[in-house]
């Protein structure tokens, strides 16, 4: 499976692991999407890897560990994982912000995870390793009610 870029979805909530598998699966097709709701039985299967790459979505409280913590283990067999991931978080404090900064993680997305901010993450991640070029933008704390980035956004 050499050619495919799989989605490994990490997250101790089942309910969360369930409704962002198929999220991600109504659109992803480059790749299995693959769900984990032990953090050491989703360290086992990446370590169990070829080394490659992959798409990342971890949540940043995973019971005694963090999703920094499983992306730093993985890194043997996934060496940019943290360039390839995507945080999830049911508050995006200004800690979660700066740690995600520091681990030279790109995108953070707040939860409950919209379909519309997921899909051109993804995709983003999928033509970056396709083009091998650098992805030129970011996510950061999408919430309920806000505008958004970039066009104006609107009120709620």
């Amino acid at each position: 499976m050499p050619n495919e870029l799989d989605v490994i979805i990490v997250d101790d909530v089942p309910s969360v692991c369930q409704v962002t598998a198929k999220m991600v699966g109504h659109f992803y097709q480059w790749g299995e999407v693959l769900s984990f709701e032990d953090i050491d039985q989703a360290v086992s299967y990446c370590l169990g890897r070829e080394i490659g790459v992959g798409i990342f979505i971890v949540d940043v409280f995973l019971g005694p560990e963090s999703g920094f913590w499983f992306l730093d283990r993985i890194k043997p067999t996934f060496p940019v994982a943290h360039e390839d991931a995507i945080i999830i978080t049911g508050q995006a404090s200004d800690e979660i912000v700066n740690q995600c900064i520091a681990a030279d993680i790109t995108y953070l997305i707040e939860k409950p995870i919209q379909f519309y901010a997921l899909q051109p993450v993804s995709y983003t991640h999928l033509r970056a390793h396709e083009t091998m070029t650098g992805i030129s933008y970011a996510v950061f704390c999408l919430k309920k009610g806000g505008g958004g980035g970039g066009g104006g956004g609107g009120g709620g």
